[in-house]
């Protein structure tokens, strides 16, 4: 499945500009990370890849079809979407939680068949936490919550993943996890991914396409050494930062690095 935004351009009136001129295509089994500061429009351009803002100017084709065409973009077959946090006043199972995604294959005052069941426990099992289905999400920790709500995702059948700000408040190592799952729905199961992130060193570690975006609405698109370089990502954070290569192995590992000094 494919995401192509031409001369994407939002804003909330004709002098307020979030982001224009955006241009960028993404391919199944590719992870896109949106980064930027505060402000700088990641999380409206998610939006209106959702549907749930519309373009001011241009086009977003999923799988070549004009997103204007799909009536309900969150309910159509194409994109499933992982919200930063979710909270519910009910003590749900994870198990329920992931059968929320098959909402649109249940009839409104239906109770979900045997095979409804199945695809929930396989989306549970597929990420490595089927042991936690009868547990009580609201009990889970962070790093449980996010993994049973991308199950959920993956229970609704969609081929493309929106997520906004997968890892955040979760702990170093959760948030790690969580990128190598991102990592292993693209590279093994056919996935696209879409996802925000405040953390250029994620989008380093796992992506295969940028969009780094300020402030003044200046935004650079292309593969990740190309874009996170230490010149945009300076001018896009207001701050110096080196990308530094570490020799590992017949590999190279890569990070970015604040030039902070200590105090």
């Amino acid at each position: 499945m494919t995401v192509e935004v031409i001369n994407g351009c939002f804003g909330y009136s004709s002098k307020s500009k979030i982001f224009e001129d955006l241009n960028f295509k993404i391919d199944r089994c590719e992870i896109l990370s949106i980064l930027g500061p505060n402000g700088c429009g990641k999380t409206t351009l998610l939006k209106c890849l959702l549907g749930t803002f519309n373009l001011t100017g241009g086009i977003i084709r999923i799988n070549g079809k004009d997103l204007r065409e799909i009536k309900n973009v969150r309910n159509s077959q194409n994109i499933g979407y992982v919200p930063q946090n979710h909270q519910t006043a009910f003590p749900y199972t994870a198990l329920e939680m992931v059968l929320m995604g098959r909402a649109r294959f249940i009839g409104m005052f239906s109770t979900p068949k045997d095979e409804n069941l199945e695809i929930a426990k396989e989306s549970l099992q597929i990420l490595g936490v089927g042991h936690l289905e009868d547990r009580s999400f609201p009990e889970l920790s962070g790093g449980e919550k996010q993994l049973v709500l991308i199950a959920r995702a993956l229970a609704s059948k969609a081929k493309i993943l929106i997520f906004d700000e997968p890892t955040s408040a979760l702990d170093y190592r959760n948030q790690y996890v969580i990128l190598e799952v991102l990592r292993k729905l693209t590279r093994k199961c056919g996935f696209t991914v879409i996802m925000t992130t405040h953390h250029p060193e994620h989008a380093l570690h796992i992506s295969d396409k940028v969009i780094l975006m300020d402030d003044t609405n200046n935004i650079i698109y292309g593969g990740v050494n190309e874009t996170l370089t230490d010149e945009n990502l300076q001018k896009a954070y207001g701050m110096n930062v080196r990308v530094i290569s570490i020799p590992y192995g017949e590999d190279n590992l890569k990070g970015i690095f604040p030039l902070i000094k200590s105090v």
